[in-house]
Parts: C-alpha cells; structure tokens; sequence
C-alpha cells in the first residue's frame, strides 16, 4: 500500500523504489538528479562519481529508465519537476528526452554571489507547465547552505525547494524525491503541508535527510518519529536512527 511508503526516507537505489510504488499514485516528482556535467572527481558523492561525467548519450542512458518509471507513478494530471545540467539544455536535448516542457530557470543569490539553476518542468503527459507569475530569485541563507556543502557536493537550498513545492503543489499532495540527497526537497514538502517519499543510495545522506526532518512539525503533529528503511523493505525492519545518534549530522537546523 502507498500509506507503508508515506514520510519515510528509504536507503535504496531509485529504480527499486520507483518499481514498488502503484501506478498513477504521485501528485509530483521534484527532484535534483545527477547533472552529468563534472568531468572530474571534484563532484564526488559518498558512493563515487557521477557516471557519465559529461557524456549526453551516457547521461540519458542512466536516468531515461528512471524518468520512464517517474512516468508511471505520477498521476495522470500530474507534475514532473527535474534539475537538470543547463549544458543539456542549451545543447538541445531537453526537446528529446522529455517532449513537451517548459524550462524554469532560479537564479540563486547569496550577497554578492549569483548563479542560475535550470528545472525541466511538466505534466505526465508531457504537456508544458508555465513558469508562475512569481520572482526567479532564490536567496539563500548562505550559513545553512554552507553546511549542507560539507556533507554533499551539491545541495540544494531549502529555499529553493519551497519555491518549486509551493507552485506545483498544492497541500497534502505526495511529493516523491527518489534522489534526495540530504532531503531539501522532504525538508520543504514537511513544512508546506505536503506529504513525501524520499530515496537515496547513500546511507549517511538518508541520516542526515532524517536528521533534518525530525524537528519539524506537518499537520498539527511532529515527524520526528521517523525511520530509513534499509533496502525499499516495506513491512521490514525500520531501522531508528535519533537525531543524536547518528553520524555527521552536528550542523543546526535551518529553514
């Protein structure tokens, strides 16, 4: 049942979760996939580096599969929001791998600093969804991200997930984060009102989306009594990892 699924963080690859979760189940997919632009070790996740290191074709051979099963589970009106490297983008990609979309483009400013992010943005069906009547720029709380950048070598802000949540969800909605990474997304679903469903193949980064998450409050109740669950093991063992417990998760909490 999707209710086993709801506001957990599974320790998993992306594939096997996306192949347990019902069909036309999701209201949306936002999510922050690999960019497949680092031609180095310098973007270097807890397992390895990004394995297509700037190859388009190599690229899409790894995240078509997901983005086909992304798909299935979003309902049928519903949304599908990705990060994507804006060198596929202006390199003209986007129109085949995706079809009808819309790109919104966030500009990130944190004092001085400005740097722009690309989203790829629509339906199931592929129907493009138009950027809201709503300000592009995204300001950071540069000491939060600051934090985050020590544990990942590119989260996202909290700050710019609520800005994608809020205009493509409405809430109680599921959102579905099957690369969540340190949980930005999760963290900004939580404190909308929506439900979520996150997934990542690193261990530690599932602790700290956890760790992240406990203080805050969804409906009237905390959730902090939350759980990774090792291998997508639905009806398994949900294994307890306390904030004050688990590794590497030190940093104070932002919103």
């Amino acid at each position: 049942m999707l209710s086993d699924y709801l506001n957990k963080v599974f320790h998993c690859d992306a594939m096997t979760l996306l192949k347990r979760l019902p069909a036309e189940s999701i209201d949306a997919v936002i999510s922050d996939w690999m960019y497949g632009t680092s031609q180095s070790r310098a973007c270097l996740y807890d397992w390895g580096c990004d394995p297509a290191k700037g190859n388009a074709k190599k690229h899409w051979q790894y995240h078509q599969p997901l983005y086909e099963q992304c798909r299935r589970v979003v309902k049928p009106n519903g949304i599908i929001g990705i990060a994507q490297g804006a060198k596929f983008a202006y390199d003209g990609y986007f129109d085949t791998w995706f079809g009808g979309h819309r790109i919104w483009l966030l500009g990130r400013f944190v004092q001085v600093q400005f740097a722009c992010h690309v989203w790829m943005v629509q339906t199931a069906n592929q129907h493009p969804i138009c950027f809201p009547n709503a300000s592009g720029i995204i300001r950071q709380n540069r000491r939060a991200l600051h934090e985050l950048s020590q544990h990942h070598p590119c989260p996202k802000p909290t700050e710019e997930m609520h800005f994608m949540v809020t205009h493509l969800t409405k809430p109680g909605d599921i959102i579905l984060d099957c690369c969540c990474g340190l949980g930005s997304t999760l963290v900004a679903a939580a404190q909308l009102g929506r439900r979520y469903i996150g997934c990542d193949k690193s261990r530690r980064y599932c602790q700290i989306a956890m760790n992240r998450l406990q203080p805050i409050n969804m409906n009237g109740s905390t959730t902090g009594r939350l759980s990774i669950v090792d291998d997508c093991g639905v009806g398994g063992t949900a294994i307890q990892v306390p904030a004050r417990h688990a590794q590497d998760m030190a940093f104070p909490h932002h919103t």
